[in-house]
């Protein structure tokens, strides 16, 4: 702390000749006490522009009070787990008087919080790592040295959901085994998405995602979020169906065929050939076999 002692003129006289002194402290002041040693010159104090008469003697007592101003520190908020560079302000503590902790958002806090990451407070390692948050105010600043407030961010979750209606065709979803729709993912992990197989549609088959994220509708790049997660929003994974493609041979009771080859299921392109006739019976369809669906008669 800086001591100031303040003397008029007429002190500063009187303890350069042999008289008494007493220094005192400020009563308000938590401070050492201190002594002034008797001067034991023997010098006339006549020089002295004040009127002074004789040379020894004992001239009374005086008391000195001790003046203090409180010290001032800085405060560092460190980036930690966040982003951006340190930040110090000069002699931003006063001791004695309160202080309050600053946000990321301050006009010239240089600390911020990274795209994908959730600012959680600030760490302070004068009082075992407690967590102080922007607007705590220490009232008042106590502590003889000055403040390091470390930033702390955490990874943000989001949701990977998929769907097997793509408005034209409606497939039914199976997730893989132990996975749910939406598929929790977080941050700057690795993420890989679904097989396409886990959308089932009759007569199609799903030859890719359509990603887009919810808030954005950006579309997702899937082969880099599988080596880490970068996108900072929830999203949307539609199936994209392709119709299947067939061979249908149709038979005959005589052991004759025809075949018709890379139908398009669904697209109403397969060419049925005339009836076929046997005598004493009436042709009543075909009978199909191979097919899975419940559709074709």
């Amino acid at each position: 702390m800086k001591n100031k002692l303040f003397l008029t003129s007429m002190v500063a006289v009187m303890l350069a000749c042999p008289a008494y002194a007493t220094l005192v402290n400020d009563p308000d002041a938590q401070h050492q006490s201190g002594t002034i040693e008797q001067s034991s010159s023997s010098e006339s104090c006549d020089a002295d522009p004040l009127t002074y008469q004789g040379a020894t003697g004992n001239y009374g007592t005086y008391t000195l009070t001790a003046q203090w101003d409180p010290n001032n520190y800085n405060v560092t908020y460190a980036v930690g787990t966040c982003d951006g560079s340190d930040k110090t302000y000069s002699n931003a503590l006063t001791y004695g008087q309160n202080y309050t902790v600053l946000g990321i958002g301050a006009s010239d806090m240089t600390v911020t919080e990274p795209t994908g990451y959730t600012f959680n407070g600030w760490t302070e390692s004068l009082s075992g790592n407690a967590t102080r948050q922007p607007g705590y105010e220490y009232q008042p600043w106590n502590t003889d040295g000055g403040l390091t407030l470390t930033a702390q961010c955490s990874a943000n979750n989001y949701q990977v959901k998929y769907v097997c209606d793509n408005g034209s065709v409606t497939g039914t979803l199976t997730p893989p085994t132990g996975e749910t729709s939406p598929d929790p993912v977080t941050y700057g992990d690795p993420y890989t998405f679904w097989n396409l197989d886990v959308c089932d549609a009759q007569g199609q088959t799903n030859q890719a995602w359509e990603c887009v994220g919810d808030v954005t509708g950006n579309t997702i790049d899937q082969n880099a979020n599988a080596t880490s997660w970068a996108t900072a929003e929830n999203v949307t994974c539609t199936a994209q169906y392709a119709a299947d493609m067939v061979d249908l041979i149709w038979k005959y009771e005589n052991g004759n065929s025809d075949t018709q080859n890379n139908c398009n299921y669904g697209n109403g392109n397969i060419s049925i050939p005339a009836n076929p006739s046997k005598p004493g019976y009436t042709f009543t369809g075909w009978k199909v076999t191979g097919w899975t669906g419940s559709d074709v008669e």
